[in-house]
């Protein structure tokens, strides 16, 4: 089932990439796919980056909350989640969209273990001829097959860039005092994110590393975006 699902969609797609649009590059394929991926997953993240601003905007309704209910966390906790229902949050979404990538990554690392070609060949669908040559030397400076400290840097980079970005006062860090605990607590998160990453990337192949920070570019020119729209609805607003 994952074969069908996964990696064989994958593995076509990639060869038909290098082939036809990159002359072999393996590196500019796995690029090619990654924004494919997230044009695919486009309205899911687009959702969780606009819900994430709203969480960032009710962190001082949120702190009212817990100096109510100091001591009861039950009730606590409920008029939190009814914080969230009403501004149309889902607290688990950033957990979500972390998995969702997970069985693309494990057909990435499939793919580069069997290759574009040669015992690759037979998991071909009909209409998919098998590659010629590939170049697994991205930029004529790192192999992909295997693992690189220079990849998972720039990858681990973005990552925390991204997480920064997400939190209360964005890339400025300027946030109002009832915000400032959120925005330490955001960018703690971040760290901790990095760390398991540094460990599940550590001894894989660079492209995975290619593959997470080509997303997380996507994700940080996404937010870009949603940051502008609700700042636009928000000056819309305030003139209305």
């Amino acid at each position: 089932m994952f074969d069908f699902l996964f990696f064989r969609p994958l593995l076509n797609l990639l060869v038909l990439i290098s082939e036809h649009l990159v002359g072999g590059d393996f590196g500019f394929s796995v690029v090619i796919l990654t924004v494919l991926v997230r044009i695919l997953l486009f309205p899911v993240f687009h959702k969780f980056l606009k819900g994430q601003q709203a969480l960032n905007k009710i962190q001082a309704e949120q702190k009212k909350i817990e100096a109510q209910y100091p001591k009861d966390k039950e009730k606590q906790l409920q008029a939190i989640m009814e914080l969230y229902k009403a501004n149309h949050i889902n607290p688990f979404a950033s957990i979500f969209l972390t998995f969702i990538q997970i069985p693309v990554i494990f057909a990435l690392y499939k793919v580069i273990v069997a290759g574009l070609n040669g015992a690759a060949s037979q998991n071909l669908y009909s209409f998919v001829k098998p590659t010629t040559t590939v170049n697994y030397l991205f930029l004529g400076l790192i192999n992909l097959k295997e693992s690189n400290t220079i990849m998972l840097g720039l990858a681990l980079g973005i990552q925390f860039l991204q997480g920064v970005m997400s939190a209360p006062g964005g890339l400025s860090g300027k946030t109002p005092p009832e915000l400032r605990n959120a925005r330490k607590t955001a960018v703690n998160t971040s760290l901790t994110m990095v760390g398991l990453l540094a460990l599940f990337f550590w001894n894989l192949p660079a492209a995975i590393g290619l593959y997470w920070m080509t997303s997380g570019v996507f994700s940080i020119i996404q937010q870009l975006i949603v940051n502008k729209v609700i700042a636009k609805d928000g000056e819309l607003k305030g003139n209305n």
